[in-house]
Parts: C-alpha cells; sequence; structure tokens
C-alpha cells in the first residue's frame, strides 16, 4: 500500500513589492534550507487552492516570485504551477500531406 503524500508549497518573493503581498496572502514565513543549500526566506501554506490563487494573480498584481515544494519530508525543491498546461501546449508536428491520385469510378 502505497503512502500517502503531504504536499507543502512555498514562495520566495524576489522583490519588496511581492514580499508585501506575500506576507498579506500567507500566515506562515521563515528561513528554510532549500535542495542546493541556500537559506531562504520562503512563505508557506499547505493548501494547493491559495497556490493557485496566488499563481493567476502573478501578472495582474506584478509579482515575481518563486515556487518551491516538498512532499512529505523531502528536500525543498523547485516547482512549475504549470507544468502540465505547458507540456499540452508544445506545438505538434505539422502533418505530412500525401498527394495521391484519385480515379473516379466513372474513368475506368
Amino acid at each position: 500500500m502505497e503512502k500517502e503524500r503531504f504536499y507543502r508549497w512555498y514562495f520566495y518573493a524576489r522583490d519588496v513589492d511581492t514580499n508585501n503581498i506575500l506576507a498579506q496572502d500567507l500566515e506562515e514565513a521563515g528561513l528554510k534550507i532549500c535542495w542546493d543549500g541556500k537559506e531562504r526566506f520562503l512563505f508557506t501554506t499547505t493548501d494547493h487552492a491559495i497556490v493557485a490563487y496566488i499563481q493567476r494573480s502573478k501578472v495582474k498584481k506584478n509579482m515575481k516570485f518563486d515556487v518551491f515544494v516538498q512532499v512529505n519530508d523531502g528536500q525543498i525543491r523547485p516547482w512549475e504551477f504549470n507544468a502540465a498546461e505547458t507540456r499540452a501546449k508544445k506545438k505538434k508536428k505539422p502533418l505530412v500531406k500525401r498527394n495521391k491520385k484519385r480515379t473516379s469510378p466513372a474513368s475506368k
């Protein structure tokens, strides 16, 4: 039986304005050590709906941040929110059209 996964998302503000906005939207914050060994001041949430809301507000509120995720007690690593959408939007190869000469049944 597979163990249930517990997700925790972290936001790293890259400017002062974003820091103020995240401080209003998220309650918990603190210094954390990330996968690369760097210590960062991160805002924390376990609610995926809040993560989605902040991601949708990114352009509207002109926010600049990085998102990290931690699964259970694993390392805090980078996370791309729209990874599934990005994969779906990749350009598909154009279909190759074949020139087939059609003969009508009347011409036989």
